[in-house]
């Protein structure tokens, strides 16, 4: 076997593979037997017109599917011989099917890049750190009060925060549009337009809210028009949260009833959540800015299995659970595509180098926390781990994490301290 290496732009070589004589009668012969094993031995090893003799035993589909065949059995020595890292499944190509024994053909592909590592102690890295506050914790309960809170008639004025029930009626010029009965609630942040009118209203008042929509409004009757609502206020009702008391402690899983245990495994609970979205955000900050100023030119074939990855719903995949259809667009993930492909190099580059071992528990652990919320998840568990390209995305997140850890360990970051609100996009400053 003869190989010739081209380098192509970018990441792209071609192999041309010339086999002769005995091998070439050997790999077809191999590949005819899979195929037939009627086939006669001595019928291929003694002819000296091999594709002769394959037009006499097959068809022309089973002749091509054993030319294939023999590429990609071949392939794998020649590029073993090359020492190319091949990213993907190669492009064949025939060039030449000799009358006698010779076969020449070419297999195009793109290899893994070479990752070159900076120095990591010139780098001035940043950690985030931020601890549960009591007002965090004020927060969530809050929160879990209202989840279960209910709505209770008032006798006074709207006001924010309030759910206003009306009968309404809409105008555009001389055109009045049906009327209806609808709650409208007045949110606590911000209100505006419509709701702000409401506010300050009480039961059986009569009032006219004009609002002017702009041109490209989604609705065209109103588009670019002033509508006036001819509004009948019906009922005003104020959100009653329940007493934070021992029954309503135990109703959250807490057997004791008392506040300081709630507060507690709310803390906790919160905790790790913190730390986790901290761990991650200190990751991808780091290698943000090693990928900066040391960019990785990512194989295509490792972004299109990527984008497969991002835009997967197991529920579609795993035969038996239910599943709702939905038209993802890969295009929209590309970017993140192409980041994912050369953070994974760069995170297997400096495992390597600083003998990082992935922890195979934590995989598990993401797996199912992933699948927590689907139906069966024990069978998409299954699916991940049937599959070692669907789980490389998560390994190679929980690859980066561990990575990024111990550059921190052996760095000397500068601190930022956070808050738990800024972290979790609850509005909070960074302290």
């Amino acid at each position: 076997m003869k190989i010739d290496i081209e380098v192509r732009q970018g990441l792209q070589r071609c192999l041309t593979i010339v086999l002769e004589d005995e091998h070439y009668k050997q790999r077809v012969l191999e590949q005819s037997k899979i195929i037939d094993n009627a086939i006669k031995t001595k019928v291929i090893m003694a002819s000296k017109n091999i594709v002769q003799t394959l037009d006499q035993q097959f068809d022309v589909n089973v002749r091509e599917q054993i030319f294939h065949n023999l590429m990609t059995s071949n392939f794998a020595e020649a590029a073993s011989q090359s020492e190319l890292i091949i990213a993907g499944i190669p492009n064949f190509e025939i060039v030449e099917i000799a009358s006698g024994n010779g076969f020449i053909y070419k297999a195009i592909f793109e290899i893994y890049p070479t990752v070159e590592l900076p120095k990591l102690e010139t780098y001035n890295f940043t950690q985030l750190v931020a601890q549960v506050a009591e007002e965090d914790v004020d927060r969530t309960l809050s929160v879990l009060r209202r989840q279960q809170a209910e709505w209770c008639s008032v006798d006074r004025p709207a006001r924010a925060g309030d759910s206003v029930i009306i009968n309404c009626y809409a105008k555009v010029g001389e055109r009045v549009f049906d009327g209806k009965s609808m709650r409208v609630e007045l949110t606590d942040d911000v209100v505006t337009g419509f709701e702000k009118a409401l506010v300050g209203v009480v039961v059986g008042e009569k009032l006219p809210i004009e609002i002017n929509f702009s041109a490209d409004h989604y609705q065209a009757d109103v588009a670019g028009k002033a509508v006036v609502f001819d509004v009948e206020v019906l009922q005003i009702e104020a959100l009653v949260l329940p007493e934070l008391d021992a029954d309503f402690i135990r109703s959250s899983g807490i057997e004791s009833g008392e506040i300081a245990a709630m507060r507690s495994v709310i803390r906790r609970n919160m905790d790790t959540h913190l730390q986790k979205t901290i761990r991650l955000k200190n990751t991808l900050t780091i290698f943000s800015e090693i990928l900066k100023d040391n960019p990785i030119d990512s194989p295509q074939p490792l972004i299109e299995e990527e984008l497969k990855r991002l835009t997967c719903d197991p529920c579609e995949e795993v035969e038996g659970v239910e599943s709702f259809k939905h038209d993802i667009d890969p295009a929209m993930f590309t970017d993140l595509a192409y980041t994912r492909v050369a953070r994974s190099l760069l995170v297997d580059e400096l495992a390597k180098v600083k003998g990082v071992v992935l922890d195979e528990q934590e995989v598990r652990a993401r797996v199912e926390d992933l699948v927590a919320e689907y139906p069966q998840k024990e069978k998409i568990i299954d699916w991940f781990y049937g599959n070692k390209v669907r789980l490389a995305g998560i390994k190679s997140d929980v690859l980066g994490e561990q990575v990024a850890d111990l550059i921190l360990k052996n760095t000397q970051p500068t601190i930022i301290q956070t808050s738990y609100a800024a972290m979790m996009n609850f509005g909070g400053n960074k302290k």
